[in-house]
């Protein structure tokens, strides 16, 4: 009988314990060319520490991920991904203060450091 009862269970498992295995797979799956999407929603990964961890399609936002430890690359990734919809006019009633923010040139500055910025378009 496996270890873990699904694929989550596994995926959670070996991101929680080894990011370099966790980034060998996905780089497997994505050039055998296999739909790697993790499903690490609801995920418990307090504490984890996701430096350098290949997380692209895989993060959903919940209260145990405050606790994470993360680097520059996954930190930037998550600002473009709040920066994009206030550039597309998706953010409805919008705070003064948040589209402040959003506009300001040191933050498109640092969300065009995103490592698909070419493919998913500069922030202007």
């Amino acid at each position: 009988m496996s270890r873990y009862h699904s694929i989550k269970e596994h995926q959670l498992y070996v991101l929680s314990t080894n990011i370099i295995l966790w980034n060998r797979y996905v780089r497997f799956c994505r050039h055998s060319g296999k739909d790697f999407r993790a499903e690490l929603s609801h995920a418990d990964l307090e504490g984890a520490d996701l430096t350098g961890a290949a997380l692209d399609f895989a993060l959903h936002f919940y209260c145990k991920w405050l606790c994470i430890k993360l680097d520059s690359k996954l930190a930037i990734q998550m600002l473009y991904h709040v920066a994009k919809p206030h550039q597309e006019h998706a953010i409805k009633d919008i705070d003064e203060d948040l589209k402040q923010l959003l506009d300001s040139e040191l933050f498109k500055k640092v969300c065009n450091k995103f490592h698909r910025v070419e493919e998913c378009g500069v922030i202007k």
